[in-house]
């Protein structure tokens, strides 16, 4: 790959800054900047926090309605990613792994709160945007290395949101 070193160390900063933001946004549950993240068709691959299989050609619109089936149900969300290692394939594709604690709470009726966090790796391809030079996500994946609390609490959040969407109609 030819890349001057500065251009390269441009993009290195534009893909970590657009990783960052778009956990950024999941928190901030600023799904409309999540989406734009992302591919029109994206693989994703969850397997070894929920089990099936890796999805292949997810549309960004069935994404949204899986994180606004769950997320929103969470009183509060925070992942904390870092140690990015960016790798060029060439000058419009690259691979990012990084790590993260993502921490989800979840307020009980009683007050008292209950957390799951969990830890792992996420093993991002991206590919830079002809139409407005912006890294997308066209794969995600995510390999739990531990968990603590009860992995439970993301059906209890889903719950959560069906509640609030019945009230609501």
């Amino acid at each position: 790959m030819t890349h001057s070193s500065s251009s390269c160390s441009q993009d290195v900063y534009a893909v970590i800054l657009r990783v960052n933001r778009y956990f950024n946004a999941i928190d901030e549950r600023n799904f409309e900047y999540c989406l734009d993240c992302f591919e029109k068709y994206f693989d994703a691959d969850y397997t070894s926090m929920v089990g099936g299989e890796p999805m292949k050609a997810l549309s960004r619109e069935v994404n949204l309605k899986a994180w606004n089936g769950m997320l929103p149900g969470f009183d509060s969300t925070h992942h904390l990613i870092g140690n990015h290692d960016v790798t060029f394939i060439d000058v419009a594709t690259c691979r990012v792994k990084a790590k993260v604690t993502a921490t989800h709470c979840l307020k009980r009726e009683q007050g008292e709160e209950e957390l799951w966090i969990t830890g792992g790796t996420y093993d991002l391809q991206m590919v830079r945007s002809p139409s407005d030079d912006q890294w997308r996500i066209s794969s995600i994946k995510f390999t739990q290395a531990w968990h603590q609390g009860s992995s439970d609490l993301m059906q209890e959040a889903s719950k959560v949101c069906a509640q609030r969407n019945q009230t609501i109609w």
